[in-house]
């Protein structure tokens, strides 16, 4: 009987011991599908409560035959109120017209269709918005074995305003690119910062 517990308890420390080592072994990889799923997380508890639109935006707005549709779209999900001005901005904080006090800086993150020759505005939202990460584009290594930089297209989530078809239309953004900062911890990555 010693001889059956003996072995019954080597059988359970060696598979013990593979499970701990395949779990290591998991946990070292970071991987595009591993980090959007965690970029997700991040971005389902982010939200903005502004963006930046460009002029090309506003004139497809202005553009929309259905002037009615166009205002109650506008009134219910933007701020849209003499007390709260949408106003200019450009990219740049050093840009001599944000220090005088014309412009505003554009929020971040940027709308890439805003320069400096293009200025856009920013304008309130009523509902706050996600941001929906669309393809880790790329894993690269950190300063150290436990550290990676993950690129990414990512775009907002205009679905919770359910909004009619000619205005998401209108509002069409580019993808845009983005990076973070991973590290690994004894239990797998984690998300540590915005690059």
């Amino acid at each position: 009987m010693p001889c059956k517990a003996t072995f019954v308890l080597a059988v359970a420390v060696i598979f013990s011991l593979a499970c701990l080592l395949s779990a290591g072994c998991h946990s070292s990889e970071l991987s595009r599908g591993k980090a959007k799923d965690i970029l997700d997380k991040v971005g389902s508890e982010r939200s903005y409560s502004q963006i930046t639109m460009s002029m090309d935006q506003l004139q497809r707005l202005n553009n929309i035959a259905d002037r009615k549709l166009v205002s109650t779209t506008l009134t219910k999900h933007f701020v849209v109120s003499s007390r709260v001005p949408w106003k200019l901005c450009v990219p740049d904080k050093s840009d001599v017209r944000v220090i005088t006090g014309q412009f505003l800086e554009c929020p971040s993150p940027a709308n890439p269709e805003v320069t400096w020759q293009h200025p856009g505005m920013v304008v309130p939202l009523r509902t706050p918005i996600k941001q929906i990460v669309i393809e880790v584009t790329g894993i690269a290594d950190g300063s150290t074995p436990s550290e990676k930089t993950v690129e990414y297209t990512w775009r907002f989530d205009f679905s919770s305003m359910f909004l009619p078809k000619a205005i998401e239309d209108a509002l069409t953004f580019p993808l845009r690119t983005g990076k973070a900062a991973f590290r690994r911890y004894d239990d797998g990555w984690r998300f540590m910062n915005f690059i």
